[in-house]
């Protein structure tokens, strides 16, 4: 499919062109979490908010879960802007059931006072179910696509909006394309 194609290489080149850039070349780190001074700086948070997905002709499903967001263990710049998002989320409605576990390393932009912008690439893993004529059971699906949001933090607290575009494989006739809008608020420890 042309547009998952054309989502994963704007994914990839934005993350490579915001985390990688000469300016920041200096201090690209691999491995930082093998360094006796990181610090995951981890973020808990409960997800809520809206799925559309083009199996069920773009109507709305609904999306619950638990995240979890620190600094990124396996490679980091020189400023720590790279954090990996974390999120367990079921989304239900109009004949979908499905348990998303997502992975997303994102590249972190300040943009005003305790507001940050982030964005790279996703992957997960889908347990969906599709209830209709051709299919009434559970396929364990792989997802990829690329993930972004604003996100708000003042000492504790922490605030966010996420969007993100999953495309999955198919597997027993069953698919699952979705575009999120999510709510995230959390505790920053």
């Amino acid at each position: 499919m042309p547009s998952r194609n054309v989502v994963l290489a704007l994914a990839a080149a934005g993350t490579i062109l915001l985390g990688a850039s000469p300016s920041r070349a200096d201090g690209f780190r691999l491995l930082p979490v093998l360094s006796s001074d990181f610090k995951f700086d981890p973020t808990l948070t409960i997800i809520g908010g809206t799925t559309f997905s083009t199996t069920r002709d773009g109507k709305a499903l609904g999306t619950v879960g638990i995240g979890l967001n620190i600094n990124c263990g396996l490679f980091q710049d020189g400023q720590n802007r790279i954090r990996t998002h974390v999120s367990l989320t079921d989304t239900f409605g109009h004949g979908v059931n499905a348990q998303t576990f997502d992975l997303s390393p994102r590249y972190t932009l300040p943009v005003g006072k305790d507001t940050y912008f982030s964005i790279g690439p996703s992957v997960a893993a889908v347990n969906a179910r599709l209830y209709n004529a051709n299919s009434n059971r559970y396929s364990i699906l792989a997802g990829y696509g690329a993930a972004g949001g604003l996100e708000y933090r003042h000492g504790h607290a922490y605030v966010g909006l996420d969007a993100e575009y999953l495309d999955t494989t198919r597997h027993r006739d069953t698919r699952l394309p979705t575009a999120k809008l999510l709510f995230v608020v959390g505790y920053h420890l």
